[in-house]
């Protein structure tokens, strides 16, 4: 059995939010043989809480091996183009080395929602395997503008 790490993006006045703390705390739970780091994505939450994207981005080249992904997405709000892109983005930019069925992971999103089943998710999940195949405008190498 694997086990992951969860990327610390909450504050609960222990410690201020720092790119370094972040980048230590991953480069430590890849030292410590964790196969993989994920972060949860929240526009409103009674916490100050970093944005999940930005915050996986930013520690993506302090980790060679782990598999990188978010536990929570959120197209519904962000829009599933714009979340579709970020997470084909931080896919390319960590090597292939996205994780996980995104569409597993949104039916709280949708829970108030009326959504089929077939297209519960905004179309997230065939975005980013558009983007992994280079079809959202930028192909690997390429800036994501």
């Amino acid at each position: 059995m694997d086990y992951g790490v969860h990327l610390p993006v909450i504050d609960f006045g222990f410690e201020r939010f720092s790119l370094e703390r972040l980048c230590a705390y991953v480069r430590k739970a890849e030292e410590l043989g964790f196969k993989g780091v994920s972060t949860n994505d929240h526009l409103i939450y009674s916490r100050p809480w970093l944005d999940a994207p930005t915050a996986l981005a930013a520690v993506l080249a302090h980790t060679s091996k782990m598999a990188v992904g978010t536990s929570v997405a959120l197209p519904v709000v962000r829009g599933p183009v714009q979340v579709a892109k970020a997470l084909a983005a931080i896919d390319i930019l960590s090597n292939d080395r996205l994780f996980g069925d995104q569409e597993k992971k949104l039916s709280d999103d949708f829970a108030s929602r009326d959504f089929t089943r077939n297209n519960r998710d905004g179309g997230v999940c065939a975005q980013v395997r558009l983007g992994r195949a280079g079809r959202l405008g930028w192909k690997r190498g390429q800036a994501a503008g």
